[in-house]
């Protein structure tokens, strides 16, 4: 089953990035359930900021552009490319599982706010840290940036549903 796994993610290395975006956001907005139902919210810090959802709601196309292409494109280049680079310079290959983790934990406290603990996040940098060792930056991007877009997409529906 792993070697299969395998065998798709390098044949199909675009389809393998976007379905882990996409598992990316299930997890994420699973977390999210679970912390409402635990009285704790384990989302964006900001999601929940009625001035992020009012500029949202003004500025949807912005919105779209930051969270499905200019984030993305920047925080994987910052948290993933970066310091991928230096440890492959150092002759350091693989996981790098110290590295991932404290890379994890900043980008997660980037995410933070007054709404929320970014327990997602983390776990969204720790699979786009993996994807950026084995597949490249490219790639990691695509699937930051297909998280990204259907959680902004759902943040949408559920704003203009509820209201």
């Amino acid at each position: 089953m792993i070697s299969k796994l395998a065998r798709f993610r390098q044949r199909h290395p675009l389809l393998h990035a976007t379905i882990r975006g996409v598992l990316g956001f299930v997890v994420s907005e699973g977390l999210g359930i679970l912390g409402d139902k635990a009285g704790v919210s384990l989302r964006h810090g900001r999601a929940q900021d009625p001035r992020f959802k009012r500029f949202a709601c003004k500025h949807p196309i912005l919105t779209m552009i930051h969270g499905s292409l200019l984030a993305p494109i920047a925080e994987e280049a910052i948290y993933r490319q970066l310091p991928s680079y230096l440890l492959d310079r150092n002759e350091r290959s693989g996981f790098q599982a110290p590295t991932a983790i404290g890379i994890s934990l900043v980008f997660a406290a980037g995410h933070c706010g007054p709404y929320g603990i970014p327990v997602p996040q983390f776990l969204g940098g720790l699979n786009y840290w993996e994807i950026q060792r084995v597949d490249g930056y490219r790639y990691a991007v695509i699937a930051h940036s297909m998280r990204n877009t259907l959680g902004t997409v759902y943040h949408f529906y559920k704003w203009h549903t509820s209201d």
